[in-house]
């Protein structure tokens, strides 16, 4: 079970919203004093804290004596509280679901003028094979030149390219991959793909990803590399190189 404070986080309170929510739990009515020594928060922020939280509903105030108190609201106020959030979340996503076709018209604009993009990390390896998968459409193909998963492939990148070749078969789009000698392809990727093998020769950390007019130059390695190339000359140039290759290798 996870941690109570890793639980507030999550839905969204700072952690000083975390230290002052749980405090008053544990002290009931209070008035700042108390609840800023035993949250560790200081006077002077407690104050801003505890509106944050009377704003999200989960803490009231009330005045006795002509002194200030806070209460904890019940807990199941969280779960109002989530509720509420989440129907925020859905409201802002159908916003930027109508605003999506002039974001991406804005989006492809610059793209054109963009023509080379340098990428690192693993994280930003799976956003380009997602971006390529989002561009693609039913029929349309990619092709791989030299495929393989660095040095050695791990559960992640077979968790991975198991789930991205799932998604693919689902939408119709086709592979074809040009794989080194060494590597031998993740179940998915064989069942779905059309696959050959370059000659030995070939044995390197790179690979060239081609589709529509980008060509992703990967270069794998403890922090992999992604050239992102979008040109129609350049791709074109590669698309040839691939199917001169293709002929010439081995299923």
């Amino acid at each position: 079970m996870k941690n109570i404070q890793v639980i507030l986080r999550e839905i969204g309170l700072s952690e000083g919203e975390q230290q002052v929510y749980l405090s008053l739990l544990k002290l009931g009515e209070s008035t700042s004093g108390p609840i800023a020594q035993n949250s560790g928060i200081s006077a002077s922020k407690v104050y801003q804290v505890l509106n944050r939280l009377i704003g999200k509903g989960l803490v009231s105030e009330f005045d006795r004596g002509g002194v200030k108190h806070f209460s904890p609201m019940n807990p199941s106020t969280l779960l109002d509280y989530l509720n509420e959030k989440e129907s925020r979340i859905n409201k802002l996503q159908a916003e930027i679901h109508n605003l999506l076709p002039n974001l991406t018209q804005l989006y492809n604009d610059k793209a054109q003028e963009t023509q080379v993009e340098l990428m690192r990390g693993r994280q930003s390896l799976w956003n380009a094979w997602r971006a390529m998968l989002s561009e693609l459409k039913k029929g349309d193909e990619y092709r791989i030149i030299g495929a393989t998963y660095g040095e050695s492939g791990n559960e992640e990148e077979t968790s991975f390219f198991t789930e991205f070749h799932k998604k693919r078969v689902k939408k119709g789009v086709k592979a074809r991959m040009l794989f080194q000698q060494s590597v031998k392809p993740i179940p998915m990727t064989a069942k779905t793909a059309k696959i050959k093998y370059l000659p030995l020769s070939f044995q390197n950390p790179l690979q060239i990803n081609l589709y529509k007019d980008v060509s992703n130059i990967v270069i794998w390695g403890p922090e992999p590399m992604i050239f992102k190339i979008r040109s129609k000359q350049v791709t074109e140039g590669f698309n040839q190189y691939f199917e001169a290759l293709w002929k010439e290798s081995e299923k």
